[in-house]
């Protein structure tokens, strides 16, 4: 790796130090010298004979590993004389990137890193020696800057930067203006760089030289410096303090001579100074008159090609112009797009993901960037539906499929529509079209429900009124000649035929809040008080096993309310907590002033439920209890008392503890003062 010393002033320090170890040998990095230990360190070193160490597996030219698997760089010549002098032979893991390994060391996987900067949050798990290797941090950029960039012109910038180095936790603690685009490695970042979809890659200098000559990217500049100085050391465990002497002595037992050997041999700095000779001059003279020439020749041309250049500039300008536009709309339209968007190129590789389909899926497109489709969206439902598209260019058609994982509360239902697409050069791509169907399965299940339920609960006392009707329609055949038993008969069919008109009541409730329309309300002066004690006497002589109880009734007080609606109301929910507890036990009613309105509960010692139910609890057709043996009901009573109160101007909400019970909580406005003006329905 050659790197560059022209424009910096680190980078004439760096030239002089690596200068002045030009003639070293390098095979004096090799040579080996026991160092002496304690007896307490090498009775360390022998209780633990298995020291784990994970390399940085893509730092160049500070550790990495080869095409055959092979530890190598600078702190792996260093790790080999460290293993040689102590006497030990550290045991090396391959892990796939430097964020993976940090995680690792902090749960105690791992016990060494060969070269690691020394920050705040890593002293927390992590002893570090005296470093042994230092570069400059750096700012890299396209050619076309060319001003001179520090931090603090970033601001507002998107930079990208390695997840887990130091620069990353530096940056984002003092510079949280700059925005942070985060890669996994310095090529990728650098290649960011370099098709300008981010402004800057931050790393050090000795890396990213490395990285530009083995990619071959020239458009890109050192353009300035971030002020940091990265500093490795070694890094071991934090409860492993002997361990850290061990190595801090080994480290040192290593001379000067030894580390500019090293280094030399992965680092060669061109000089500048050889620059600035009498032939450098001679040759800057020498351009110089060429220069002067050219420009004679090309003032002479200037007036011929003005116009055309003139010409082709604005040509070019508004290209530009067009193609930032289509830039910009296709961005914007990515991200307008609520559904998840999934492009795929000819290979069916994954080229483009929106943010929608990043939170849907709970992956980045950087983890999925040039995976194939198949994979990213992992299900067989999936895989068989694209094999067909892509054999037979299908453009209808959807697959679905449960997922379901870390992160999730329950499970999500996914649909996907792939369709085929040739672009201009008749290559072919593919979009897939990702949504969270998972509420629209569960309605579709709840109706079905809701269908069978109704059925049922209209069957009931349909049944039963023809039953009994064909009675009344045969009394001497049935036996029913008695007039005290026909009454009953007919109190039966009458009570058959009000439940059938409150199942009725409600589906037309149901069809007017569907439509938009809120619930009809006849409002007239009705004191609640009064009100809630007639709906308790009512239940004592209609409901036997439980205990009503009143409580915080005080004064009158008038509400301007629908005593009708009011009346569903409490029936319903005093229905519901009748249904849902056990006998024996008591239901309390109770009533008061909150500031500006009337609340009520109806509180129960019931089953109760659990949180998901009881979010749920005001949704059309939802039951808690759908079961065979659950109490009977259409899932609808809950959701119409809601549009009640809040056609009130009221509100209503439930608390419940599973195995405790539940009360269920509304408030309605209080009249308004004297002087204003009541509004009608």
């Amino acid at each position: 790796m050659i790197v560059r010393c022209i424009s910096y002033p680190w980078c004439t320090v760096a030239l002089v130090l690596f200068a002045l170890v030009g003639f070293v040998p390098l095979s004096r990095a090799a040579e080996t010298t026991m160092i002496s230990l304690t007896t307490a360190e090498k009775q360390w070193l022998a209780d633990h004979p298995q020291i784990t160490l994970a390399p940085d597996p893509d730092f160049h030219p500070v550790e990495f590993f080869d095409e055959q698997g092979e530890y190598q760089g600078i702190a792996a010549d260093f790790i080999t004389l460290l293993e040689s002098r102590l006497g030990i032979q550290f045991q090396i893991v391959q892990l796939d990137n430097w964020a993976l390994i940090l995680e690792r060391t902090k749960q105690r996987q791992v016990d060494l890193l060969g070269a690691v900067v020394n920050t705040p949050q890593r002293n927390e798990y992590l002893l570090f020696t005296e470093p042994f290797l230092e570069f400059p941090g750096v700012i890299v950029a396209q050619k076309g800057v060319t001003e001179s960039l520090s931090l603090k012109k970033l601001r507002g910038m998107t930079i990208a930067i390695v997840k887990g180095y130091a620069g990353h936790e530096l940056i984002a603690l003092h510079y949280p203006e700059i925005k942070l685009e985060i890669v996994s490695d310095t090529s990728t970042g650098l290649r960011k760089v370099s098709f300008g979809m981010v402004d800057a890659f931050i790393g050090n200098l000795g890396t990213a030289s490395f990285e530009l000559g083995k990619e071959g990217i020239s458009n890109l500049r050192i353009a300035g410096e971030t002020g940091y100085v990265y500093r490795w050391a070694l890094g071991c465990r934090k409860d492993w303090p002997m361990f850290h002497q061990i190595l801090q002595k080994a480290l040192a037992s290593i001379s000067s001579e030894e580390r500019q050997a090293i280094s030399r041999r992965w680092v060669r700095l061109e000089s500048a100074a050889g620059l600035m000779t009498e032939k450098f001059w001679l040759t800057i003279l020498g351009v110089a008159v060429v220069a002067l020439l050219a420009l004679a020749w090309v003032l002479m041309w200037n007036r011929i090609l003005k116009k055309k250049v003139n010409l082709r500039t604005e040509e070019l300008k508004l290209a530009l112009v067009e193609e930032e536009t289509a830039r910009d709309n296709i961005d914007t339209i990515l991200k307008s797009v609520a559904d998840g968007l999934i492009v795929a190129n000819m290979e069916n590789r994954v080229v483009l993901m929106n943010r929608a389909a990043e939170t849907l899926l709970h992956i980045t497109l950087e983890q999925v960037l040039l995976q194939p489709i198949d994979v990213v969206l992992a299900a067989p439902e999936f895989n068989h539906y694209i094999s067909q598209v892509l054999d037979y260019d299908g453009q209808g058609g959807t697959a679905e499929w449960d997922i379901d994982g870390a992160g999730l509360q329950r499970t999500k239902t996914i649909q996907a529509r792939t369709a085929v697409v040739y672009n201009r050069a008749g290559e072919k791509t593919t979009i897939t079209i990702v949504r969270d169907v998972t509420r629209e399965r569960e309605l579709d299940r709840m109706k079905t429900e809701f269908i069978s339920t109704a059925a049922h609960e209209l069957r009931t006392p349909l049944t039963a009124v023809m039953g009994y009707t064909e009675l009344l329609l045969n009394p001497e055949k049935f036996g029913v000649t008695d007039p005290e038993q026909q009454k009953k008969v007919l109190n039966t069919i009458y009570d058959k035929a009000g439940r059938l008109d409150s199942i009725i009541s409600d589906l037309l409730d149901l069809s007017r809040v569907q439509s938009g329309r809120l619930i009809s309300l006849n409002r007239a002066d009705c004191d609640i008080n009064r009100f809630i004690e007639t709906i308790i006497d009512q239940q004592w002589k209609n409901v036997t096993g439980h205990q009503f109880e009143l409580c915080g009734m005080g004064a009158p007080v008038t509400l301007w309310a629908d005593e009708k609606k009011l009346e569903q109301v409490m029936d319903n929910l005093i229905s519901n907590a009748v249904k849902f507890s056990a006998r024996g036990t008591t239901i309390w009613i109770c009533g008061k002033v909150t500031g500006d309105s009337y609340q009520v509960t109806v509180k129960d010692e019931g089953i109760g439920m659990q949180l998901e139910q009881a979010e749920r609890v005001f949704d059309k057709f939802y039951r808690v209890d759908s079961s065979d043996t659950a109490p009977g009901g259409l899932g609808l009573g809950m959701s119409i008392v809601k549009n009640i109160i809040e056609a009130h101007d009221g509100k209503i909400w439930v608390d419940s503890a599973l195995g405790i019970g539940t009360s269920i909580h509304f408030t309605l406005p209080l009249p308004p003062t004297e002087g204003d003006e009541r509004n009608g329905d």
